[in-house]
């Protein structure tokens, strides 16, 4: 399998979310093929990564044909990607943290944060971040809680 992961946050920034996405990243290339659109400090603004972000995905799309699967790192990279064209044939899937799902802009919450069903698959941090998803519209059926150390996956 390949997997594209998406993430502007990524080391040598330091952080949870950068932690968390270069371990993800990491784990998953021992089993699969990956491929990584990441920002980078020093490789230009945020903005324009954001900007450029629906055509680079497809030019490693292009690039990779293999790619069966686009991993977006977080709510906000996810949230812009609702409005890409030209991929939604490859599979999607998004990890959300906390913030992503309770940011408190009304039109967040009631525009955005629904359409995260058009997402094959999500993929929360924690059992609250996932019970917040679900009380706002995600399909309870489409949410999958990261397992801690020692547990079993739930839904």
């Amino acid at each position: 399998m390949e997997i594209l992961f998406v993430s502007h946050k990524y080391p040598p920034s330091t952080g949870g979310m950068e932690k968390q996405s270069y371990e993800l990243i990491h784990a998953i290339s021992r089993h699969a093929i990956v491929h990584k659109l990441v920002y980078q400090k020093g490789e230009g603004s945020l903005l324009k990564f954001f900007w450029n972000l629906n055509s680079n995905i497809k030019n490693m799309l292009e690039l990779h044909p293999g790619i069966q699967l686009i991993h977006f790192n977080d709510g906000l990279i996810a949230s812009l990607a609702l409005f890409h064209s030209g991929y939604e044939h490859i599979k999607r899937v998004v990890t959300i943290h906390g913030l992503d799902v309770v940011f408190p802009l009304v039109y967040f919450q009631k525009q955005i944060l629904p359409r995260f069903n058009k997402y094959d698959h999500i993929i929360a941090v924690s059992r609250a971040t996932a019970a917040a998803a679900i009380e706002r519209g995600i399909a309870k059926e489409k949410v999958t809680v990261i397992k801690k150390w020692g547990e079993s996956p739930s839904r």
